[in-house]
């Protein structure tokens, strides 16, 4: 290919190679035929390609790394690419033999700029700069046992596991401002990108700010409308291995036996053996009493 040839495609050899530009149809086969016949710029690209790679592994290290900080990054090791370039291209210029390989000058800014952003990655999810936001705050916690083990105050992450010890009662506010309360023993995995809150045991009391997915094994699903009050049982080795009361607004469920809605003063409870639901008027008993201790205690 002539010389005019590399001189179009350098301007684009490193958007091409990193990946930020995609040339149409036509101008690719172009392109491609070039460095398959050109020694020089396809050496030139081979070596861009390792900031590529690089650059990638920086992008995909953690999917929760804020998208001005991925801008930075990206203009670092473009702005490194584009002086191995230049290197090259004065290299050639200026008829240097041993053009086509970069001055280790060159290769040590190209490496500690990557090498930088990678140490910039790793370390700013350690440091929790751009850790998830809380899924919820300790409003109050009722029983000695359970004040040892979480604070009024104290954020609760995603995904985090809870433990409720008995006669111990914990009051959080959820991040969309609902409420909710679990009575031990009990156990309660907050919600997080991987699924929703989960009580694995025990009973609760949930003021739903807004539509809430939850999930009450052996149930499938459970989504409680937005307003809704509802309270929860979970109890793996009883008869009932779940039971959810409605007490105002409405829950909508799926279990193996079928799937449903349940309204303001009704209760869809689980068999433990058979994993069949059924939906029936609420009893007293059914309604959360205990609270009243929690309430008594703020």
């Amino acid at each position: 290919m002539a010389a005019m040839d590399c001189e179009k495609l350098r301007p684009m050899l490193v958007d091409y190679v990193v990946g930020e530009w995609s040339p149409p149809a036509d101008e690719l086969e172009s392109i491609e035929k070039h460095l398959a016949e050109c020694e020089e710029c396809r050496a030139a690209a081979e070596e861009l390609r390792g900031t590529g790679r690089a650059l990638e592994a920086v992008k995909t290290f953690d999917t929760r790394m804020r998208e001005d900080v991925r801008k930075s990054i990206t203009s670092r090791a473009r702005v490194e690419a584009q002086l191995v370039r230049a290197t090259r291209e004065h290299q050639r210029i200026a008829g240097e033999p041993g053009a086509r390989r970069v001055p280790l000058a060159a290769w040590l800014v190209l490496a500690a700029g990557t090498a930088g952003a990678l140490a910039l990655a790793t370390l700013l999810p350690g440091m929790k700069v751009f850790s998830p936001k809380p899924v919820g705050e300790v409003v109050s916690c009722l029983g000695d046992a359970l004040k040892t083990e979480i604070s009024k105050g104290e954020k609760l992450d995603a995904g985090q596991e809870i433990k409720v010890p008995g006669k111990c009662i914990l009051c959080v506010q959820l991040a969309d401002g609902g409420l909710l309360d679990v009575a031990g023993p009990a156990k309660l995995q907050m919600s997080s990108t991987q699924g929703p809150m989960r009580l694995k045991q025990g009973r609760a009391y949930l003021a739903a700010r807004s539509s809430t997915n939850l999930a009450l094994s052996p149930l499938k699903r459970l989504e409680v409308s937005a307003g809704s009050r509802v309270c929860l049982t979970a109890d793996p080795v009883s008869e009932v291995a779940a039971r959810v009361t409605v007490l105002s607004g409405s829950a909508t469920y799926s279990a193996s036996g079928g799937k449903g809605r349940v309204e303001a003063g009704k209760t869809v409870e689980v068999d433990g053996r058979s994993r069949n639901a059924i939906v029936r008027p609420l009893k007293e008993t059914e309604r959360p009493h205990w609270r009243k201790q929690l309430e008594i205690s703020r």
